[in-house]
């Protein structure tokens, strides 16, 4: 019996950010063209963005190696993604390739108002062709307009409607869609698969978790890359939301899946040899048998209060941030 879950994504085609944006990140340098598919990353084969997205957020400035097909040719070239500030993630500059093929559709936005459905693939906005939907935001960026004409394709025919847009607060209009993705299904062969899965997956969230870490002391924003009780409840519910958008079934394994990564990082975290924690607590026993004494009580004391102010300048930290971030909102 096969067990495992399913993850909503989409293809491992990539459009350059610096099309749109004018920057020039690591996949400029290391030769990237729109349109190319990243089919591994270091060795490692990759058929969706999602695995993309994982391996490149894990490698912040390190060399890595990425096998490209372009067209049917296999290209291979390197390059060390960049550290996003405002996350510490790594990054090298692409954006996922999505065709504009409408995968649902909210009943009250601009889009289901207009007549569109699940399963229209938009052909043009403002008589410009649309290839993806990069494409399509960028153009609504530029020209933000009131009411567009659209052409879609729907049973083999041409269509066409006209959407009113609004914008609130500067943002980007909101059509009241969402596109077509790919249901990526990871399989294992049985229980004893299974479980040797789940343990690659947790060494590799608590590797994660390290260098997550780590990368605080490398110069990134840290109200923005620390996340307070507020914003992980906001981010549950979101990935839940959006799940639970497509299906029952997906909004539930998305949700449980970002607990159990969230789970495995604060496990992970209480590990860390600050006093308060686990560690710390670890750390201190460790000495103590070195020592073959016991700690005298004022020092505990002190130990301990290090790591209550620890831990309250963290969470004083993380709720300010969560605070910036929500009033943004």
């Amino acid at each position: 019996m096969a067990v495992g879950y399913e993850v909503k994504s989409y293809e491992n085609r990539i459009i350059l950010a610096s099309q749109y944006d004018g920057g020039r990140y690591p996949a400029d340098i290391a030769g990237l063209k729109s349109g190319d598919r990243i089919t591994s990353i270091n060795g490692k084969q990759v058929s969706v963005f999602s695995e993309i997205q994982e391996a490149v957020s894990l490698s912040a400035k390190r060399l890595t190696t990425i096998g490209i097909d372009r067209s049917g040719t296999r290209i291979e070239s390197s390059l060390r993604p960049e550290m996003n500030k405002d996350t510490g993630a790594g990054r090298i500059g692409v954006y996922p390739w999505i065709e504009p093929v409408i995968g649902i559709v909210d009943p009250a936005g601009p889009a289901a108002l207009a007549g569109l459905r699940a399963g229209d693939r938009i052909l043009s906005v403002a008589g410009q062709p649309i290839v993806h939907t990069v494409a399509l935001s960028a153009l609504l960026e530029k020209e933000r307009p009131e009411r567009v004409d659209i052409a879609y394709l729907r049973a083999g025919q041409e269509e066409s409607a006209t959407l009113v847009l609004s914008y609130i607060d500067g943002a980007a209009a909101d059509l009241g869609i969402g596109w077509k993705t790919i249901d990526h299904r990871v399989r294992a062969s049985g229980f004893a698969d299974a479980v040797s899965m789940g343990f690659v997956e947790t060494v590799k969230t608590i590797s994660g978790t390290y260098r997550g870490i780590a990368s605080l002391f490398m110069g990134v924003n840290l109200l923005k890359a620390v996340s307070g009780p507020a914003r992980i409840t906001w981010m549950v519910g979101t990935v839940a939301k959006n799940g639970l958008s497509g299906e029952t079934a997906g909004g539930l394994s998305a949700a449980l899946g970002f607990l159990a990564i969230l789970s495995i990082g604060l496990f992970a975290m209480n590990l860390l040899p600050i006093p308060l924690l686990d560690g710390g607590s670890i750390l201190l026993f460790v000495i103590e048998i070195v020592r073959r004494k016991a700690a005298k009580v004022k020092t505990v004391l002190r130990y301990q209060t290090v790591g209550i102010v620890t831990v309250a300048a963290i969470f004083l930290l993380s709720t300010v941030g969560d605070f910036i971030f929500f009033s943004g909102k």
